[in-house]
């Protein structure tokens, strides 16, 4: 089972709303998926769920400070 394939599987198991899921970056020594919705114009609710999984396949949904330390580690568009 590819990485991928498990965040989706922790998202569905975690309930986490999404109607795909794609590769964000890596940061802090994990690989940062993110779920994204396919509808036109924006949809951003509150601050978005990302899930982390470390070298050793240990995965996880990052906890509030480590999205803002995701988010601010970000590129600007």
């Amino acid at each position: 089972m590819t990485e991928l394939e498990r965040a989706l599987e922790f998202a569905k198991k975690e309930e986490i709303s999404f109607d795909s899921i794609y590769f964000e970056c890596e940061w802090n020594g994990f690989k940062v998926y993110a779920p994204s919705f396919d509808v036109d114009g924006d949809y951003w609710v509150g601050l978005p769920n990302y899930i982390l999984i470390d070298t050793n396949g240990n995965i996880r949904r990052a906890n509030t400070d480590e999205v803002q330390e995701i988010l601010v580690s970000l590129p600007d568009e």
